[in-house]
């Protein structure tokens, strides 16, 4: 049961069909990784600390540098070359002090997978590499857990939900070749609010994850133009020939 103190603080959400006390108990009892504090991380992260998830483990190795900011506003200008994931838990721990936290000071990579994946009930991909989201999806899936993936580019963005046992298959089976790295912000151009919006719409599907609750992204990939303001809902599904979630798997396909 909630103490009155966490009660309060949850109050506004509580009654919300699908949520109630039983629901938040199962926020509470949940536990995250995420990969990455950037611009998606801190979005993503700040809304499932404020919805009452119990435990985040943060993964991320980088310090904070003064051009994050305008993106990235868990950090203060007083704050540059200092560990963004170390500053972040502080942060959302002051957000909400029932929340646990654990910093990772390291990367994430295939053989920290299993180590980082150890007690999850979810994982999040905030990362910028389009290899990191590809790893993170074959660790999931390898460990039976579900992952919450975004990207952004410019003015546009993606979520989608992977799960093991989901028709709506896997990263590989939506490109069995990995695209070619997106070129740095710093050379196309990135707005705060693309990472924000983005990022807090991957908080949501995590959460529906978390709940149990339908209309998530399970088998769709959604995208977002934030200069257009459209959105468009691309329904995925398994290829049998996946090299990571398959039936019958082909080799695994190199960029």
């Amino acid at each position: 049961m909630l103490n009155p103190t966490e009660r309060l603080y949850v109050s506004r959400q509580l009654p919300l069909p699908g949520i109630g006390e039983e629901g938040q108990a199962r926020l509470r009892g949940a536990r995250v990784l995420v990969v990455g504090a950037g611009g998606l991380g801190c979005a993503a992260l700040t809304q499932l600390a404020c919805c009452g998830v119990g435990f985040l483990r943060v993964c991320e190795p980088d310090i904070v540098e003064l051009h994050n900011l305008h993106r990235q506003p868990l950090y203060a200008h007083d704050e540059v070359a200092q560990p963004k994931g170390l500053l972040a838990c502080d942060r959302l721990r002051r957000l909400n002090p029932h929340l646990k936290t654990e910093w990772i000071p390291q990367p994430f990579t295939p053989e920290r997978a299993a180590s980082l994946l150890e007690g999850m009930d979810l994982a999040l991909d905030c990362g910028d590499s389009v290899r990191l989201s590809h790893q993170m999806n074959e660790a999931c899936l390898s460990a039976g857990k579900p992952l919450v993936s975004a990207a952004v580019h410019r003015w546009q963005g993606q979520v989608l939900t992977m799960r093991p046992d989901g028709a709506g298959g896997c990263l590989a089976c939506l490109w069995p070749v990995p695209p070619p790295e997106p070129a740095i912000s710093a050379a196309t151009g990135i707005v705060g609010t693309v990472p924000g919006v983005v990022g807090v719409l991957q908080a949501q599907a995590a959460l529906l994850v978390l709940l149990g609750l339908p209309g998530g992204l399970d088998g769709h990939l959604l995208l977002v133009d934030l200069l257009e303001f459209t959105t468009r809902r691309v329904e995925r599904s398994r290829r049998a020939t996946c090299p990571v979630c398959g039936k019958e798997p082909g080799p695994i396909a190199t960029a």
